[in-house]
């Protein structure tokens, strides 16, 4: 649809189509006190049925769907009423499987299964994880905040995440 996306401060969601010049601004309504939402939009990702999960901080994680109604959120293991502040989320190679970077946690959010699997390694010291990607060869890239630079081997971490996981050093 050649649009632009935008996360404000506190004005919610933009999105913005140059062929034809609006602007549509996306509110939440906070699940708990059911007024408009004054978190910050952190992140937002395109789901394989449509979906749109924006994640807000302190606000947590939203859906809506093709016509921008929110939604119930709906994901196994998340409750609706969740404060989860997603930072990033990173779509696997697979286009199944989405990264969240979670305050304090990582995310493997399954959208075939419904389902989420947390992972806080010791390494991370229950510190915000403020951005994840994966590469090609399904490996991921940790950003912290204040705590630097982490990558996650996959294939030391099939078992066990946290054997996956390293510090890198810069020299």
């Amino acid at each position: 649809e050649q649009n632009t996306w935008l996360g404000t401060v506190n004005d919610g969601l933009f999105r913005f189509n140059p062929d034809k010049e609006y602007f549509a601004n996306i509110d939440h309504m906070h699940r708990v006190n059911g007024e408009k939402g004054d978190g910050t939009t952190l992140s937002f990702i395109q789901l394989t049925d449509g979906t749109v999960l924006p994640g807000i901080w302190g606000d947590g994680i939203y859906r809506y769907d093709k016509d921008w109604n929110e939604i119930p959120l709906n994901i196994k293991d998340i409750p609706n009423n969740n404060n989860y502040s997603a930072w990033s989320m990173y779509p696997s190679r697979d286009s199944n499987i989405i990264w969240m970077s979670l305050q304090p946690t990582i995310g493997k959010y399954d959208q075939a299964k419904n389902t989420i699997v947390f992972f806080d390694p010791p390494k991370l010291e229950s510190r915000t994880v403020r951005q994840i990607v994966e590469d090609r060869n399904g490996n991921l890239w940790i950003g912290m905040h204040n705590r630097g630079l982490f990558k996650w081997t996959a294939s030391k971490g099939v078992k066990n995440f946290d054997d996956g996981l390293e510090k890198i050093r810069f020299i």
